[in-house]
């Protein structure tokens, strides 16, 4: 089985059938939440896939100014901040024809950021990413995952033809489903 495209990575999350997310609304449901019933931060995301200026964490009027810019509205998705502060680890797995491969961190960074820095770091001769292969990514996975969020990354990985899921671990439960880890993206091959 193959993901078309983003939006339909959005479709399947909205429906918590590819694990924890954190709590989010469109455009016409963050309009209607009262902005003390929100968080002190909200995520800003494009569910059509493409990469724009504003998307990370911002305030209520800041999130709201930002959304006006944007025509499209229904491309708009707005979440509850993450606990960055918590992160224990952030990575990508994938299985290749050598088994099961982590790319990871424990830097407090986006992501995105983080593998561009890591570039950048590489070409100096060092590096903020770790690797890991087998057996070993299997270990951490059961140092930094709880049991549910395991089992559901190892069920996407095999429902999914050569895909990369997107994930973070927190030291505390986290997402609407309060699990300690949240997917990000799973992806294949767009």
């Amino acid at each position: 089985m193959r993901l078309t495209d983003k939006s339909e990575f959005y479709r399947l999350s909205q429906q918590l059938l590819l694990g924890n997310r954190l709590r989010h609304w469109t455009y016409e449901e963050f309009l209607a939440e009262h902005p003390e019933d929100l968080p002190p931060l909200i995520g800003i995301r494009y569910k059509d896939g493409t990469r724009r200026s504003g998307t990370g964490l911002h305030t209520y009027g800041d999130a709201l100014r930002l959304a006006s810019q944007t025509l499209d509205k229904s491309i708009l998705q707005f979440d509850e901040g993450a606990p960055h502060q918590r992160l224990t680890l952030q990575g990508e797995l994938t299985t290749d024809t050598r088994g099961l491969y982590l790319r990871y961190s424990r830097h407090q960074l986006h992501q995105r950021e983080l593998w561009k820095l890591d570039d950048q770091l590489y070409e100096i001769g060092t590096t903020c990413v770790s690797h890991a292969r087998g057996l070993l990514a299997t270990s951490l996975l059961q140092v930094y995952l709880d049991p549910i969020s395991r089992e559901t990354i190892n069920e996407i990985l095999a429902a999914y033809d050569d895909c990369v899921v997107e994930f973070s671990t927190f030291s505390r439960p986290v997402g609407v489903l309060g699990w300690n880890t949240l997917i990000w993206e799973v992806r294949t091959g767009w």
